[in-house]
């Protein structure tokens, strides 16, 4: 961290663990530094061709990063704040596909879905519905496409699962999730976002070095409950860790780690012994990219 201008250390206490200190002299955020991390960037198109979509979700706050991930992905949408508004909505035409949030006040989104799918077999046609749902549980998914959704997405709402799941219903789509796919590894080149980061706390030291400061030493313990309820084979649980192990490699900008977490999140089983090595390896990697720059 010395050729940042900064140092890194760790001091332990038998019987009350360790604490992990760095110290990082930062200059200010220009306005407008941040880039976009979607699939358009710096004005460059996807093949794919935009769609016009209909966004059903009662959060204000997800309602807009939804509409932002939309139209990162050089997407039209139009936003309404329950199941009513979304069939009212939907009657009127033009969609190309719809994202439903599963829980809202009133007709919610599995009755919305009914609702749109039972007018669909007097009059023909269908519309792809992919499911926005914060639960991430086991059955959730099941649940959804027996509703009559055809796609599910877990928030928070991510730019390239969004993209690869209208991918996967909308034709003509498949290009935007592989541009999404190559603008990914581009940017995890490196296991540590500093950019990211920097941006996140505003410039201020301290709260960076509290932030990473608990992500050195809280990873590893969720890594290693990870690899406990792998070997009993509790696969819900390996879901909801490895949900709360991408959260916090994401919000620290470790975007492999991230992407690594969020794997073993949707493999349900498969492939998890490989997949928790991977986690093991980028959060080395993180560590190893901190003390390799002092």
């Amino acid at each position: 961290m010395e050729g940042m201008g900064g140092r890194i250390g760790v001091e332990s206490t038998e019987g009350q663990g360790s604490t992990f200190w760095f110290t990082l002299p930062l200059g200010a955020v220009e306005e407008g530094a941040a880039e976009c991390t979607g699939c358009i960037c710096d004005g460059e198109p996807c093949e794919a061709p935009p769609l016009r979509l209909l966004l059903a979700e009662d959060n204000p706050v997800n309602r807009l990063v939804a509409v932002k991930c939309c139209e990162r992905l050089g997407h039209t949408v139009e936003a309404v704040a329950d199941g009513a508004a979304a069939v009212e909505a939907w009657a009127r035409g033009g969609f190309d596909a719809i994202l439903m949030d599963c829980q809202m006040p009133g007709m919610d989104g599995y009755a919305a879905t009914a609702e749109i799918r039972r007018r669909e077999r007097e009059s023909g046609g269908h519309v792809p519905i992919v499911a926005l749902t914060a639960h991430a549980m086991a059955g959730d998914r099941e649940r959804c496409l027996a509703a009559g959704m055809d796609e599910y997405v877990a928030k928070p709402l991510r730019t390239e699962e969004l993209a690869a799941a209208l991918a996967r219903v909308v034709p003509g789509q498949r290009e935007a999730a592989e541009e999404t796919r190559k603008e990914d590894e581009m940017e995890t080149t490196t296991p540590l976002d500093m950019d990211h980061l920097r941006e996140l706390v505003g410039g201020d030291d301290a709260v960076l070095q509290e932030i990473l400061g608990l992500f050195l030493e809280d990873a590893p313990r969720q890594i290693a409950a990870l690899g406990e309820a792998i070997t009993r084979g509790d696969w819900e649980e390996v879901r909801r860790l490895a949900h709360t192990l991408k959260g916090s490699a994401s919000n620290v900008g470790a975007e492999p780690l991230r992407q690594a977490a969020w794997h073993l999140e949707q493999g349900a089983g498969e492939g998890a012994e490989a997949l928790l090595d991977r986690c093991q390896a980028e959060l080395a990697r993180v560590q190893d990219f901190l003390e390799g720059a002092a």
